[in-house]
């Protein structure tokens, strides 16, 4: 299993539509994607700063759903941005649901 997480710099006060956006809108074309299995958004109350965590079976099914709907997501919430989100993919060696084995080449490898 392998993790794709991405900051959100969120402009003032669009935590709201944001999380609307991304409920209505990103999350169904998540559910829609190759390899995609949960998704975790979380922030510091009162902060602007925005992770989502979305957990896909292989690092390819995670690198290419940044790769084809990039463009797409940041249309649905660029309004609500200060800044470019920054992305990075991992290696889930445990998970509550799923234990990653550690000695799995695919983790050792990443």
């Amino acid at each position: 299993m392998f993790a794709r997480r991405v900051i959100f710099k969120l402009k003032p006060f669009a935590l709201l539509e944001f999380g609307a956006a991304f409920v209505d809108r990103v999350i169904p074309m998540l559910k829609r994607q190759k390899g995609f299995q949960d998704e975790i958004v979380l922030v510091i109350p009162g902060a602007t700063d925005v992770m989502a965590i979305s957990f896909w079976d292989t690092m390819e099914d995670g690198e290419n759903w940044n790769n084809s709907r990039y463009h797409e997501v940041m249309s649905i919430l660029r309004d609500f941005l200060k800044a470019e989100p920054r992305g990075h993919t991992f290696a889930v060696i445990h998970h509550s649901r799923q234990n990653a084995d550690p000695a799995d080449p695919m983790v050792l490898a990443s």
